[in-house]
């Protein structure tokens, strides 16, 4: 005999479909618009990674649409030594200022709101003395920057930023990593948001259109190497103890 199918029976395994076929579609989407990582191992009085930051990263920062699709991690310690007493490579005032864009890094952690204080650090040669005009320029707080920087809280996140760099083993900076992979040569890492919008599975945002493959001075020739960097070697003798916010008397700023 034959059997056949209430229109009950056949509305649930429309309606079963139609909810199977929009979850599909919803994990679909969601895996195509992951965001690529990018990790900036730096360190603020290196030239090179001065450049690198007021140049690709701006770039990130600028073009329409690649802040949507990028999630920007920077680690400001570089070619440092040590956790809690750390020697820089070029001295006090890189510790200092590596500091400080770790608690504004910290403190306020969409690296769209924090980039701006990195760029203007980076673009005033990463000395200290320019921190405080920097936040003001980010709208960022100068004085919880300053407070943070001379707390066990800012000494706890300068130790984990130091951590996170020795675990990658870094020969120089600035050290790039896109999505787990190491760009180790200099097209790669100047290149690196043609990279992105390769990377990237979801909508072309309109700042991945018509780019043009970087082929400065600095990259040719320099294809199967990082060009020019600031190598880990010849770090200086001094060591920078970060103080608690107790032992410093200056007045706080706003």
């Amino acid at each position: 005999a034959r059997t056949t199918r209430s229109p009950k029976g056949n509305m649930r395994a429309s309606v079963f479909i139609v909810v199977l076929v929009a979850l599909t579609a919803c994990v679909a989407t969601a895996q195509a618009a992951r965001k690529v990582k990018v990790d900036v191992y730096i360190e603020a009085k290196c030239p090179v990674c001065q450049d690198y930051t007021l140049t690709t990263l701006t770039d990130l920062y600028n073009k329409k649409g690649l802040s949507d699709i990028v999630d920007l991690n920077i680690y400001p310690y570089g070619n440092a030594r040590g956790t809690h007493r750390i020697s820089c490579q070029h001295g006090a005032g890189e510790c200092k200022s590596n500091l400080y864009e770790t608690c504004a890094i910290n403190l306020w952690p969409n690296w769209v709101d924090h980039f701006p204080f990195i760029h203007c650090m980076e673009d005033n040669d990463g000395a200290p003395s320019a921190a405080g005009k920097c936040a003001r320029m980010a709208k960022l707080s100068w004085k919880k920057i300053r407070r943070c920087s001379r707390s066990r809280q800012g000494a706890h996140w300068q130790a984990q930023m130091a951590r996170a760099t020795q675990a990658v083993n870094n020969d120089y900076t600035p050290w790039v990593i896109l999505d787990g992979t190491v760009l180790r040569s200099r097209s790669d890492t100047d290149n690196l948001v043609m990279e992105v919008c390769q990377k990237y599975k979801g909508k072309t945002p309109p700042g991945c259109k018509n780019l043009e493959l970087e082929t400065s001075e600095a990259v040719l020739g320099n294809t199967d190497g990082p060009g020019e960097v600031c190598w880990r070697d010849d770090v200086t003798p001094y060591t920078h103890f970060i103080k608690t916010e107790e032992e410093e008397d200056e007045e706080d700023e706003d």
